[in-house]
């Protein structure tokens, strides 16, 4: 995928989407490695922005620092603004995440 059609593809998707795709593509990480990120996971003060993979996720069951983009780093950072405002997958209720403000 070329990067004129990735920015067409993340114009049309929300924030937690956005946040997904550029997390995976400026990383190299795997889908399962990305959902199993833990908050304390995630360094945003460095530059760039690092995550462990913890070993249990990955398919070498070895752990590995990977870096994000500038880009990526933004969007996570816009991500963890509003995502208690979205429906959790969890059975957790979240707060009248369908209503627009």
């Amino acid at each position: 995928m070329d990067h004129e059609t990735l920015r067409t593809i993340l114009q049309h998707m929300d924030v937690k989407g956005k946040t997904l795709v550029l997390m995976l593509a400026s990383s190299g990480m795997r889908i399962r490695e990305r959902l199993q990120i833990r908050l304390e996971d995630i360094n945003l003060e460095t530059d760039p922005a690092e995550i462990v993979i913890r070993g249990e996720n990955t398919k070498t069951e070895e752990q590995r620092d990977v870096f994000i983009s500038r880009e990526a780093k933004q969007m996570l950072k816009e991500w963890l603004k509003v995502r208690e405002s979205y429906p959790s997958l969890q059975g957790t209720e979240t707060k009248d995440w369908w209503r627009k403000e």
